[in-house]
């Protein structure tokens, strides 16, 4: 198979040998340019079948007007078509795989946020019913920091209050109630 640029490059062509030309574009004249330069203009999509050129007696025609250039301008446009095709479904390839990529990604966003989002509330579901949580700390009081069998002041000047220690009618009244506490329900 013979290489595109092979194929369709106006230097393989004998007949356009010579002959200076001008053309139109956007309303100014340019060339004067010869015949392979007219041809490779055709097929980088430069100029096409409709572009005015002139060989310089100063009638103008359109460029597939001219039997010289008639079959390089078909070409050109049948290679520029497929051209736009095929970058065209190339371009729209990408696109569609950017957005797969995309939603792919929002997708997966989307589970690590709601894992983490239900990991959060389990914790602290599980924060909430805990039985040693809700036990934790019952019965205990500070009111005040004491220094138990001392009184007077300290080095640094502050207060010390002597906590009295359980008296002997308390201290029978405990074992009183652990004794009942100990007995069988029946007894």
């Amino acid at each position: 198979m013979v290489p595109r640029t092979e194929q369709t490059h106006p230097a393989n062509d004998p007949a356009l040998e010579g002959g200076e030309w001008l053309f139109r574009r956007d309303g100014q004249v340019f060339g004067p340019v010869d015949s392979r330069g007219i041809a490779a203009m055709l097929y980088r999509g430069e100029i096409d079948g409709a572009t005015p050129v002139s060989a310089g007696d100063g009638t103008w025609r359109r460029l597939s007007e001219i039997s010289l250039f008639l079959l390089h301008a078909k070409k050109a446009e049948a290679g520029l078509r497929v051209e736009r095709e095929v970058t065209g479904e190339r371009l729209l390839r990408a696109r569609r795989s950017r957005r797969r990529a995309i939603a792919l990604g929002v997708a997966a966003l989307l589970v690590v946020g709601g894992a983490g989002g239900g990991a959060m509330l389990l914790s602290w579901k599980a924060r909430e019913s805990s039985p040693l949580l809700e036990d934790f700390g019952a019965g205990i009081r500070i009111v005040s920091a004491a220094r138990v069998g001392v009184s007077g002041r300290d080095q640094a000047g502050e207060e010390l209050f002597e906590v009295a220690r359980e008296t002997e009618a308390e201290r029978s009244a405990r074992a009183a109630r652990a004794q009942r506490a100990a007995r069988p329900a029946g007894a």
